[in-house]
């Protein structure tokens, strides 16, 4: 997977800024009002996120595992309070980084074979009182067929110039940006759970404080051929250590997640977007 990024870097920064205005609008409305001391973007490609929680937070970490991302980020987006790091996202703990007010993570998590015990790691990376925005796909099967994603170009496509979303010229680059060869040979490598099993392992690790999943992109036609499926997102509040400590069962190790069904009050919201097929 690191691979693969490698080798599109720069497509996927121009994608981004062609697709990610919403995110980043959604992003900016879950922040805490005031921002806080430290935030960390967890799979931080080119630094678009943490560019933009630079203006809210005294310092800012991306850490990725793309050398060619992570150029690009300090390249095109590299700001003082703003520090990036070649790292597995895994690898950033609290007791060797510290606490964080703020923890994000978009469209990384479905890369991990351990989810349960990176899901435990980003609970102890926040700090009380902290917050935690996590963002990622969902899909009925695990893996996406090329096919669905060549017809959402072209959907999106006649959506863009019919209802002039975006410059013809835009339109058309990002049709050409979709059906890359090399773009849908990533995409379909991918592997994502399902609603029901999103909502159980991460309710397994914030059940107590999940204030809900929500849709970031709010136009229906505006489907991103790059992030498929329903799209549920989890913003948690944290400001009881204390259930991270009893949630550990004995001799489960350090960051085992708990067993048990998730919180009934904890659920997936209604996809902006048509669902995979």
């Amino acid at each position: 997977m690191t691979g693969s990024f490698d080798q599109i870097a720069v497509h996927f920064d121009r994608f981004a800024e062609l697709v990610g205005g919403p995110l980043d609008e959604y992003l900016a409305s879950v922040l805490p009002d005031g921002g806080g001391e430290r935030a960390v973007d967890l799979g931080c490609g080119t630094g678009r996120h943490a560019a933009l929680l630079a203006a809210h937070y005294r310092q800012v970490l991306g850490v990725d595992v793309s050398v060619p991302m992570l150029q690009l980020a300090m390249a095109r987006r590299g700001l003082a309070n703003v520090t990036y790091q070649q790292r597995d996202l895994r690898q950033v703990r609290a007791d060797t980084d510290g606490t964080f007010d703020l923890v994000v993570s978009a469209y990384a998590l479905h890369h991990l074979e351990d989810l349960d015990q990176a899901l435990w790691r980003i609970r102890e990376l926040t700090a009380p009182g902290g917050r935690v925005v996590l963002i990622d796909n969902v899909a009925p099967t695990p893996a996406v067929p090329r096919r669905w994603f060549l017809g959402e170009a072209v959907r999106t496509l006649g959506s863009d110039l019919l209802r002039r979303r975006r410059p013809p010229t835009e339109a058309w680059e990002l049709l050409r940006l979709n059906t890359d060869p090399a773009w849908l040979d990533h995409l379909t490598t991918d592997r994502f759970l399902n609603p029901t099993q999103f909502t159980q392992q991460y309710g397994q690790v914030f059940d107590a404080s999940v204030t809900g999943f929500h849709p970031p992109n709010t136009d229906d036609d505006a489907q991103d051929p790059c992030h498929a499926g329903q799209t549920p997102v989890v913003a948690v509040p944290l400001t009881d250590q204390g259930r991270l400590a009893r949630g550990r069962g004995a001799g489960r190790g350090r960051c085992a997640a708990r067993p048990g069904p998730a919180d009934p009050t904890c659920r997936t919201g209604e996809a902006p977007h048509r669902q995979v097929r």
